[in-house]
């Protein structure tokens, strides 16, 4: 016979109140909170190409000069389109700031914020399908492993 190992045990009446007591969105958002990295990482990755939240490129550069030189720093973007990366600090800054049970903002504390949001054509912030597909089973794994932790 195998041991028996010790097991929390639950009436069905206990395990159904917790279920129904489980608010999946707050699930949701502490998870993503307690794993801001994730998301914030797939962001910077978005960024470092160019792209938008919208899947499209952000703006261009005015000045070719400054597209060339920067087009050797960093290929991945469509040349002339801008990564927003330069000395690292707006990168660095770039965190979640959750303002209800349900959303959450991103920026960057970086003090070119603002200008840079202007000049890279205002959708920049939050991940566009590419990058959301590429976080998602990680992200959907660790809301599972909460659910199961808030329902034992």
């Amino acid at each position: 016979m195998l041991p028996l190992t010790k097991t929390k045990r639950m009436t069905i009446a206990q395990k159904y109140k917790k279920w129904s007591n489980l608010d999946l969105r707050k699930v949701a958002m502490d998870t993503l909170m307690q794993n801001e990295d994730l998301y914030i990482n797939a962001q910077k990755e978005q960024m470092r190409k160019g792209e938008n939240k919208l899947g499209g490129n952000m703006n261009s550069y005015k000045w070719q000069e400054y597209a060339e030189r920067k087009q050797g720093m960093n290929s991945l973007p469509p040349y002339g389109v801008r990564d927003n990366y330069l000395t690292g600090a707006f990168y660095k800054g770039m965190g979640i700031e959750q303002v209800s049970a349900t959303s959450f903002d991103i920026g960057s504390t970086d003090s070119k914020n603002d200008i840079i949001e202007q000049q890279s054509g205002g959708d920049i912030w939050g991940l566009n399908r590419t990058s959301s597909n590429s976080i998602k089973g990680e992200f959907t794994t660790l809301v599972v492993k909460n659910i199961k932790n808030a329902t034992e």
